[in-house]
């Protein structure tokens, strides 16, 4: 199998702005929560089913564990960014083709990121809210549904754009 070329593509203004979007609202997140954790009850929400009942609670240190699973992904997505060789392609990566799949393919990553701290900040909003009203049904089972499509549309759309610079 060959590997897909070694090109330098630097980063598009659209995909550095949305790099630091992405971080700036990691930050928000971890303030967020900062600021909101001595509020929290020691039990709070770990698991909601898809009608919005909360299954399953934890500690309230568990809250932690979405920033920081966050903040992985976030460097991940950012490191193969950086390194766009190394992503698995829907096509035949060429040297004709090599420099848009990989514009791309950064793009796509970068706003995954952006997606990813929206998606995590909703459920850490959502679990700190149910928390301190002692709910057993979420009020907004909506927003996580929402985000879990528009995210959907997100990939099928990247996977499309990818796949027009296919070389017969």
């Amino acid at each position: 199998m060959k590997a897909n070329p070694m090109i330098n593509v630097p980063s598009t203004r659209l995909e550095r702005s949305i790099h630091i979007i992405t971080y700036t609202l990691l930050g928000l997140l971890y303030l967020f929560v900062t600021l909101q954790y001595n509020s929290l009850p020691e039990q709070i929400p770990a698991h909601y089913n898809f009608t919005g009942e909360i299954t399953r609670t934890m500690s309230k240190g568990g809250i932690w564990i979405f920033p920081i699973i966050t903040t992985i992904f976030v460097f991940v997505f950012s490191f193969l960014c950086k390194f766009p060789y190394v992503s698995n392609y829907p096509l035949k990566v060429t040297e004709e083709n090599a420099e848009p799949v990989y514009k791309e393919g950064g793009l796509m990553l970068a706003s995954l990121g952006l997606f990813l701290v929206l998606f995590m900040g909703a459920i850490v909003w959502q679990v700190i809210n149910d928390a301190q009203h002692e709910q057993s049904v979420s009020e907004t089972p909506w927003l996580i549904k929402g985000l879990l499509v528009m995210l959907l549309i997100h990939i099928i759309y990247f996977y499309k754009n990818i796949r027009k610079h296919k070389i017969d």
